[in-house]
């Protein structure tokens, strides 16, 4: 008789005995690949046993059924995973078999919903009787079948119970190692699970020589040599850095050579920030090494004729982008919600952190986050560190209090702080009381029109940028937002990147231009206008916005290029009230003056001094403690939610884009409920209707604008997309409110 463990349409039938030998042949291969030598005394020889077991509760007959009949469920059936513990040889040592005895329960996320009678019989009755068909395991593992335990494990199934508990609350030494064993054989099973089932290996060799290809993308860049500070990074490498450099420094070739051709990830608070990385980083290490993962990755992959046409033709790109989501790409640009909401805890969460301990993450420019998400991360590091991993915080601007968090480490001698800055005179500012709407902000375009600059605006709320592209109209002003459906968004993303890159876009050069923006722009975009006029905001925010203008170059007029008009009280809605009231209040003192790097590091002290009582400081702290406390999510999607501070809650088709291209999003509804089409054709499919969508965040009454998709189909449900009404929609202009849904404006952003 044929035993399975899985049954695909497109793969076709997969006897247990076939997988499971798959996954171990990951674990073995992972263990060749991981340089790392701190994991605990026995890991990899129970890491390689917990591949053995963890399918052996497959072989029972409801299970067989189930799978043979292609149901999804069946009467009567103990989760494979539970009865796989059955299978724990009783030669396994105390200190060895609760972390095993999780990892093998757990490593699917199922409920107990079933007797213990059901339980005990299902053993007695079925489970043993397959002992004749385990000659494979014997021969391959060299475990005795005749040493397999049997024990009754019904009362230990509980997520509840304490033994499980103190792999996650428990405080002494022991309980300790016990958590973090628990962690990192769980996450390896996940990890050769995972890979085995999509047909991939668990880790990708990088193709090629890293250090050649930085080299030679070096010379592309026309960077002859990097600077000493550039170069130290590789004598860091074997440790965790935060490292404080003025904008423009070069900190994003400062974390290659850091990298070294390790494992990385790189990690970013915005896809618009993530897409240019990526390019960067392709660029530099090929697209053969350099995986893109975000929400929308696989559609932007999918956008990208020269990424398309290449693995369409020597491979499939969904494979490709598999070993994306597996994370086993050599190098991975991401957001960090990808991978950060791992620290809540959420079913699964294990896969992250072991990958994670023998990789490099570099945090980029983490004070664009919302304090919460802060506390995250810096919880997340500090975690990761203990396993084994190592990180890099890179920032123009880091709050005081969050380099104080990791002084333990520094002390340990596992980390080091390092800091460059710029010599450069590069922003002369001027403090303006007037908002952005005044006359001063308009002769100031009109001055810089005139001269042939290019001119940049950042306002504080979508709403803003919309009405200052109403009044400085004959600018023929262009809005980049985030209130864009995707495939105008992306086309944004793209012109205002090509907008100063003179390289690429030698006509660009000497053309006067005004763009109008909100937050996106703040970090980690590679653009560099001439003069820049910003709402105030906290001055974190504001240093980042600074980076967006005379990036590289060094100014040396004597009328600023940086202009910081009053904020109205909506700011108070997005930012800090007491961090943006102190930020304008501390700049009175700089008005009409350089700021050097570092009179910007005091600036930055100066502002988060005493901020103790803060709503700011309090969230952040708050946050931090739950977390250290164990704070857990019940999935990965509310993990992803905890971690957002503004959560894409809706994907939506604005009402008149609806309107204008009904015919073809009713054809793609169509053809996506099309069962006859396979899974390549449907992401596609997907691809070209998400382009009309809108990640957008609506609470409250402002739902009352959201209507249902006409379509009743569970797999359009599953798309989970809604129509906006009361919405004008341009290509221009992104999403606006009208009539009676005017006051909603500043609030959704």
């Amino acid at each position: 008789m044929e035993f399975l463990a899985k049954s695909n349409k497109y793969s076709g039938n997969e006897t247990i005995e076939t997988h499971t030998l798959r996954v171990v042949d990951n674990c073995k291969q992972l263990k060749e690949y991981i340089k790392i030598q701190t994991y605990p005394e026995g890991f990899w020889a129970l890491a390689e046993l917990a591949c053995y077991l963890h399918d052996l509760g497959k072989y029972n007959d409801k299970f067989q059924t189930k799978i043979k009949n292609n149901c999804s469920v069946i009467e009567g059936e103990i989760p494979h995973g539970f009865l796989s513990t059955a299978f724990i040889p009783d030669s396994i040592s105390d200190d060895e078999f609760f972390p095993l005895f999780y990892s093998i329960a757990y490593h699917h996320d199922r409920n107990i919903n079933f007797s213990q009678s059901l339980y005990n019989l299902t053993i007695e009755n079925d489970i043993k009787n397959k002992l004749k068909n385990l000659s494979w395991l014997s021969e391959n593992s060299g475990i005795a079948i005749n040493k397999l335990f049997y024990k009754n494990y019904y009362s230990l199934l509980d997520k509840n119970s304490p033994d499980y508990l103190d792999l996650f609350i428990g405080k002494s030494e022991r309980q300790k190692k016990d958590k973090n064993k628990y962690i990192l054989l769980k996450g390896i099973l996940h990890k050769c699970d995972y890979a085995a089932s999509a047909h991939i290996d668990a880790e990708q060799i990088y193709k090629g020589d890293y250090n050649i290809h930085f080299t030679e993308g070096l010379q592309k860049k026309n960077i002859g040599t990097l600077h000493d500070y550039q170069q130290q990074a590789a004598d860091y490498s074997d440790t965790s850095i935060i490292f404080i450099a003025s904008t423009g420094a070069g900190k994003t070739e400062y974390s290659m050579n850091w990298i070294n051709g390790d494992k990385s990830f790189y990690l970013l608070g915005l896809r618009t920030a993530v897409n240019a990385m990526y390019k960067r980083f392709t660029d530099m290490f090929t697209k053969d090494n350099v995986g893109l993962l975000h929400g929308e990755s696989i559609y932007r992959l999918l956008d990208d004729t020269e990424y398309s046409e290449k693995y369409e033709e020597n491979g499939d790109i969904f494979i490709q982008h598999s070993k994306v989501r597996q994370l086993s790409m050599p190098i991975t640009i991401a957001t960090a919600d990808q991978l950060i909401p791992s620290v809540f805890k959420f079913p699964g969460f294990e896969f992250y952190y072991f990958t994670a301990s023998y990789s490099k993450i570099v945090i980029d420019e983490i004070q664009s986050f919302a304090p919460e998400a802060i506390a995250s991360i810096v919880v997340f590091l500090k975690e990761i560190q203990r396993l084994g991993g190592k990180f890099l915080l890179m920032t123009a601007t880091l709050p005081p209090f969050v380099i104080k968090e990791f002084d333990e480490l520094e002390q340990a001698g596992t980390l080091v702080k390092q800091t460059f800055f710029s010599d450069k005179n590069r922003h002369l500012i001027k403090r303006i009381d007037d908002i952005l709407t005044c006359d001063t902000a308009e002769q100031i375009i009109e001055n810089a029109w005139e001269a042939n600059k290019k001119v940049l605006i950042i306002s504080n709320t979508v709403a803003g940028a919309q009405s200052l592209a109403n009044q400085y109209s004959k600018y023929n002003p262009r809005l980049l937002h985030s209130r864009f459906i995707r495939t105008d968004r992306k086309n944004k993303e793209d012109e205002i990147l090509a907008e100063t890159d003179y390289t690429n876009h030698p006509e660009n050069k000497n053309q006067p231009c005004l763009w109008i923006s909100t937050q996106i722009v703040e970090a980690s975009l590679d653009i560099d206008f001439d003069i820049l006029l910003t709402e105030n905001a906290p001055i974190d925010a504001l240093f980042q916005r600074f980076g967006r203008c005379w990036r590289k170059r060094e100014y040396s007029l004597t009328e600023p290029n940086i202009y910081i008009f009053n904020h109205d009280s909506i700011t108070y809605k997005i930012y800090d009230k007491h961090l943006t009231d102190k930020t304008w209040d501390t700049l009175q003192k700089y008005n009409r003056k350089f700021l050097s790097e570092e009179i910007k590091q005091k600036i930055i002290e100066e502002v988060f001094s005493d901020i103790e009582n803060t709503k700011y400081f309090m969230d952040y702290k708050k946050n931090k403690e739950l977390l250290v406390l164990g704070m857990r999510a019940g999935s990965k999607s509310e993990a992803a939610t905890l971690f957002r501070d503004i959560n894409n809650n809706f994907t939506i088709i604005p009402e008149p884009v609806l309107e204008k291209h009904k015919n073809k999003i009713e054809q793609l509804f169509a053809d996506i409920e099309n069962r006859g089409i396979d899974a390549k054709e449907r992401y596609k499919l997907k691809n070209e209707l998400y382009g009309y969508t809108v990640p957008i965040q609506i609470t409250g009454n402002r739902k009352e604008l959201l209507r249902d998709i006409w379509i009743d189909n569970k797999r359009m449900q599953k798309l989970d997309i809604r129509i906006l009404t009361g919405v004008d929609y341009t290509e221009e202009r992104g999403v606006e409110f009208i009539k009676d849904f005017k006051e909603l404006n500043n609030f959704i952003f």
